[in-house]
C-alpha cells in the first residue's frame, strides 16, 4: 500500500470511529459518509485495523462511556 492511500483509509477510519462513538447513525451511513464502497467493505477494512468489527467497537464504547 502507498503512503498516500495509508493516510487516506487513516482517515477514513478516524472519521468512522468518531461517527461509532459520538452518533447513532446506521453502519450504512457511517460507510458511506467516510467514503468506503459498502458497509461490508468498511466492516472488513475497520477490523484490520482497529481489531473489531464495527458495531462491537461502538458497543465497547458505549459501555466505557
Amino acid at each position: 500500500m502507498c503512503a498516500s492511500h495509508q493516510y487516506i483509509m487513516a482517515c477514513r477510519h478516524r472519521r468512522a470511529r468518531e461517527m461509532l462513538v459520538k452518533t447513532a447513525v446506521s453502519m450504512e451511513e457511517v460507510a458511506r459518509q467516510c467514503g468506503f464502497v459498502n458497509s461490508s467493505h468498511f466492516s472488513t477494512s475497520f477490523k484490520q485495523m482497529e481489531g473489531l468489527l464495527p458495531l462491537a467497537f461502538r458497543q465497547a464504547h458505549l459501555r466505557l462511556g
